[in-house]
Parts: structure tokens; C-alpha cells; sequence
């Protein structure tokens, strides 16, 4: 029992709700022993308190366990940020033709 307290002392539920977009850590194509994170799939519905029912093609649905899904967080690019990169691009292109 004290291993059991010692343990839920640090640790938390993780939160995934239907309609979120989790990755799944997932085999690569090449090596079954190398795993990568795919993605992002939606989540379809909690099927247990730790099991989802994602969506992982146009008609296929699977069920993971929460340790193999990490909640996908679209990043966001700001106006300022695309502006920039653009013109270093120009930058850049100005400077080979010169």
C-alpha cells in the first residue's frame, strides 16, 4: 500500500474528451520495435476510464488505451510570424539575384 500512495501522489488523469485530436503512439511502417507518434485522430467517445474509441480512418474506429494518446494542440501561426518568414524569404532571394 505504500508504494500505491507513494505513486498517486504525482500522478493525474488525463483529460481526453469526444471530439478532441490526440496522436497515438504507434509502430513505424518499417520496424515494429520503433514507435512514433501519428496523427492527429478524433475522438469518437470514451469507451472506459481509460480507453477512447478514435477515429482512425473514413469509416474505421479503434480503441486505445490513454497511455498510447497524447492530446494534439494546433499551433497557430500569428500575422506577425508568417510576415516574417516571408521576408526573409525575400530577403534571402534578393540577395542570390544580386
Amino acid at each position: 500500500m505504500k508504494q500505491k500512495r507513494l505513486y498517486d501522489r504525482r500522478t493525474r488523469p488525463k483529460v481526453i474528451r469526444p471530439g478532441d485530436k490526440v496522436l497515438v503512439f504507434l509502430p513505424t511502417d518499417t520496424n515494429k520495435l520503433l514507435m512514433q507518434w501519428k496523427g492527429p485522430f478524433e475522438v469518437v467517445r470514451q469507451v472506459a476510464r481509460n480507453d477512447c474509441k478514435i477515429k482512425v480512418g473514413k469509416d474505421k474506429f479503434k480503441v486505445f488505451h490513454a497511455n498510447m494518446l497524447k492530446v494534439h494542440i494546433d499551433r497557430e501561426v500569428s500575422q506577425e510570424a508568417e510576415t516574417a518568414v516571408m521576408m526573409a524569404v525575400i530577403e534571402t532571394v534578393g540577395e542570390r539575384i544580386d
